[in-house]
């Protein structure tokens, strides 16, 4: 599993890149978009920008776009599926209605100190892994 750090959509294929070089592969079999808020891009270390103590949110993240991008390098070979992290249902829906390639993970969070299931548990999507 792969986790994509630049989000936009101009970045997808280099972080992908980035990550099969350092994992010495020529493929992953799972690249998560793992988050529905992109952050301000800095640089390829800062993984979480920051200025005056507060985290610099992207909210022009395009979400759509950045899903072309990922099903890009699914039909480029570079991963076998697609996924997503911390998406809430009409997130997840979004991206379910315009996937060209079904969304293949949902990666959940759930800690036993919430007793709250999430919603995205339960969303009907073909070949689905949760």
């Amino acid at each position: 599993m792969c986790k994509y750090l630049g989000m936009h959509p101009d970045r997808v294929a280099y972080f992908l890149g980035k990550s099969l070089e350092s994992l010495q592969l020529d493929y992953v079999d799972l690249y998560l978009l793992h988050s529905p808020i992109g952050l301000q891009y800095v640089s390829d270390d800062n993984l979480s920008p920051k200025k005056d103590g507060k985290i610099l949110y992207d909210m022009t993240t395009d979400l759509e776009a950045i899903w072309r991008s990922m099903e890009k390098e699914v039909d480029g070979g570079r991963t076998k599926a697609i996924g997503v992290s911390n998406f809430d249902e009409d997130q997840v829906d979004r991206i379910a209605k315009l996937a060209r390639i079904p969304i293949s993970n949902i990666q959940v969070r759930m800690l036993n100190l919430f007793n709250e299931i999430p919603k995205t548990l339960f969303i009907p999507l073909p070949k689905l892994v949760l």
